[in-house]
């Protein structure tokens, strides 16, 4: 598994990291990223050419990839069912699933995690959360590998992946729920974690190309601000400044109107966790993804959420020659796909 690397292919650009198993704890042994000059969720031909250059450019010598499904394919659902052996739990799993996706049952591919087992009345159930998704997206995922002479060992979902990366770089307290919150390009994750499970999960149609298009329609309309249309300005006022309060920062206003409505769903998101799973509040937040990075991100969520939030450093726990790996705190987040993928059965 040393040959193994993460790779997180996402709407904005493509992550790689490569970790060696050292004892007990974890070496960085390669890293990259491509960055798109455009959102590109299901362009597979730009995807193709920029695996192919991000691990030609860096001279990547890793064979064998676990990778992501993209969120926008996947459907994902928590279920119950009675308990049962695990043979049988796969074919219940994949029923409940047939009469929940948009695409042809026939086309199906799932898998699930047990979050938990329940007592209802008399009778134990399992709550599951359980992932699906279409052939068709799959074959184009792999397709992508293929063209770079890659082996995909694996094909993972988001929170999973997620939460592999908090149990390497944060402690666990029994009993306290924590989330991890990725907030892409196009999309948010939401995933709670306790006890060292995945607990809940949920997506939100808002991501960091919500923040720059509302920073692109607030400046076009300002009697101080540029023509609208200007999407690249937007981006480098949104990375220059970000959530920073300050008298030169005219994008501010602009991404808080949008990030608000995330904040709110993150706290509907919270509270129907607390109610329909009767469980404690969350305790800690671990902000990551691109959006992550942006300055002041972690103390204006902090203050409107009401829960401590930091900003993810993926590598908090894992060795790395700080003169061959150069990463800005800024770019941190980006990764944590990224590792958690690259720990798939280390």
């Amino acid at each position: 598994m040393d040959n193994l690397a993460g790779v997180d292919i996402g709407a904005s650009g493509i992550k790689i990291v490569r970790l060696k198993k050292s004892g007990s704890s974890y070496v960085l042994k390669e890293i990259g990223y491509y960055k798109f000059g455009e959102v590109a969720l299901d362009n597979i031909p730009l995807q193709k050419e920029a695996l192919h250059k991000l691990i030609t450019a860096n001279k990547m010598r890793f064979k064998d990839a676990a990778t992501q499904i993209s969120t926008a394919a996947l459907c994902m659902r928590h279920i119950y069912l009675p308990e049962m052996p695990k043979k049988d739990l796969k074919e219940a799993v994949k029923w409940e699933l047939k009469k929940q996706v948009a695409f042809p049952p026939e086309e199906m591919i799932c898998d699930f995690s047990i979050t938990d087992t329940v007592k209802k009345g008399d009778v134990k159930e399992f709550s599951i959360m359980a992932f699906a998704v279409s052939r068709k997206e799959v074959d184009g995922l792999l397709d992508i590998f293929a063209a770079s002479g890659v082996n995909v060992v694996s094909i993972d979902v988001l929170p999973m992946a997620m939460l592999r990366a908090f149990d390497a770089n944060y402690s666990w307290e029994d009993g306290v729920n924590y989330a991890m919150i990725d907030i892409g390009a196009l999309k948010t994750v939401i995933s709670i974690f306790k006890d060292r499970k995945l607990k809940f999960a949920r997506e939100i149609q808002l991501g960091g190309n919500d923040l720059t298009m509302a920073i692109v329609n607030g400046l076009s309309k300002s009697p101080n601000g540029y023509n609208g249309g200007y999407y690249g300005n937007a981006e480098a006022e949104k990375i220059k400044h970000g959530m920073t309060a300050s008298d030169d920062n005219r994008a501010r206003e602009f991404i808080v109107t949008a990030i608000d409505s995330l904040v709110l769903q993150i706290h509907r998101s919270f509270d129907y966790y607390q109610a329909q799973f009767r469980e404690t509040p969350v305790s800690k937040v671990i902000l990551c993804g691109g959006t992550a990075g942006l300055k002041d991100i972690e103390e204006f969520f902090t203050e409107n959420l009401g829960v401590p939030c930091f900003r993810d450093d993926p590598f908090k726990n894992i060795a790395k020659d700080k003169k061959t790996f150069k990463i800005e705190r800024d770019a941190l987040p980006l990764f944590t796909t990224a590792v958690g993928l690259s720990l798939w059965q280390k």
